[in-house]
């Protein structure tokens, strides 16, 4: 039997997409505050607010630890150290401006590609410890996806800290090909919070972004996929095309085969020259990343799809997608998806080092060349250089050109004076 503490440890994943909404609260309507723990809170407790360090559990009871604090089920309004009320270190990007370009629209649902024959498959609420598997069968495949990624959700701690090992993740995301778009921070309903806490949640994602990558993205899906026209409105002011879609794959049921055939009925059933999918599924269930995506990129491509980014399936290119964290215009930093290889220009020749990109590992050290070191790719801000360094060469350094040239020589020479030597005696 599982202990209480096996179970209380997957329950904030188990329930990711399932928490119930918590409604919009005014500051006038909390009744009491600073309850200490084991009391009630939220609406259970009479709108109730718990003590400064403590978080109101989804139950309604004040306390600290995952149980109490995991977002989206602790009570924002009612417990202040809730994971979603924490702001992540680094520049406030409330302020920066917003112009709005391109051709893909603000301040409405996207839910169709504009381009056919094109399936956009796309991964709600990581990253998580599946993510770097998943990017593993991504790239096995040569396949594009875009992750709309949450800030702390699910008690996974915060995407910008080094110690989960998500941000190099993220970073992984971007140098391999794929599109990266919010989630929000904390995975809230749009609906049902203020506009003060939907800007939150956008700055706060944002922060942790440009913390990891160096710009912030344009793209968002709201949260349990629910808006208003007030939600629209706030996602325009902020420069956010509203990210739907138009096939759901249901994994996170947890029922495959009800997944399995939402994707192939889909994609076999329409022509690709004249249809595409926005599809939608989650980095966060283990059987999603082991063996449904595997089956959903054998589907498309058996008949005929190509699978791509959400900004590609509309149609718009790639600095559209993101926005310059200073400027605010258009991010024209270059995705590295294949950094460049250094090599040495010297009298020897020195055979040039392997490059590598980021793969699922942890270190996040810059590689080591002989008698160089490797000059970064020019792009966005990133956590560090390559997770592996190259491998060390066993191969002896050839000799240069030169070096055999001056030996040939003196070879000659010994021959020449040898002649001369005869003659005069």
């Amino acid at each position: 039997m599982r202990s209480l503490a096996s179970v209380l440890a997957v329950l904030p994943v188990a329930l990711s997409c399932s928490y119930p909404p918590q409604a919009v609260i005014e500051e006038r309507q909390i009744t009491k505050r600073d309850v200490r723990a084991g009391g009630k809170c939220g609406s259970q407790g009479g709108n109730a607010a718990c003590a400064a360090d403590l978080c109101c559990s989804e139950e309604g009871a004040c306390g600290i630890g995952g149980y109490f604090c995991v977002a989206p089920g602790c009570q924002l309004n009612f417990g202040p150290a809730c994971d979603g009320n924490k702001t992540p270190p680094g520049n406030d990007t409330s302020g920066l401006p917003r112009p709005l370009f391109g051709d893909v629209p603000y301040g409405v649902d996207v839910s169709r590609c504009t381009v056919p024959g094109k399936v956009a498959i796309t991964f709600d609420d990581g990253p998580n410890k599946f993510t770097n598997e998943l990017l593993d069968v991504l790239k096995k495949n040569d396949a594009k996806a875009t992750f709309f990624v949450v800030g702390a959700n699910s008690g996974k701690g915060q995407i910008e800290d080094p110690s989960t090992g998500l941000p190099a993740t993220i970073m992984r995301m971007h140098i391999e090909g794929h599109q990266i778009g919010s989630h929000s921070w904390s995975h809230q309903d749009f609906n049902l919070i203020s506009s003060q806490q939907r800007r939150d949640q956008l700055v706060k994602n944002e922060i942790a972004l440009v913390d990891i990558l160096g710009f912030l993205p344009t793209y968002f899906r709201p949260p349990f996929t629910k808006w208003n026209d007030d939600v629209l409105a706030d996602l325009k002011k902020f420069g956010y095309h509203n990210v739907n879609f138009d096939l759901d794959t249901q994994d996170w049921k947890g029922d495959y085969q009800v997944a399995r055939d939402s994707f192939s009925s889909a994609v076999s059933q329409k022509d690709p020259a004249s249809t595409s999918f926005i599809a939608v599924a989650h980095d966060i269930h283990e059987q999603t990343v082991r063996g449904y995506v595997q089956y959903m990129i054998d589907q498309a491509r058996k008949y005929k799809y190509e699978l791509v980014t959400v900004g590609e399936c509309l149609g718009d290119p790639p600095n559209n997608w993101y926005r310059d964290s200073t400027s605010g215009r258009e991010f024209g930093g270059p995705a590295p998806e294949k950094p460049k290889k250094t090599t040495i220009s010297a009298p020897s020749t020195i055979p040039p080092q392997p490059s590598s990109t980021v793969p699922a590992g942890i270190s996040t050290k810059p590689p080591q060349t002989v008698a160089a070191s490797a000059t970064p790719a020019p792009g966005p801000k990133s956590t560090g250089g390559s997770n592996s360094s190259p491998p060390a060469s066993t191969s002896k350094t050839p000799k240069s050109s030169f070096a055999r040239h001056n030996k040939s020589n003196s070879a000659l020479g010994v021959f020449f004076g040898f002649l001369i030597l005869l003659t005069w005696i």
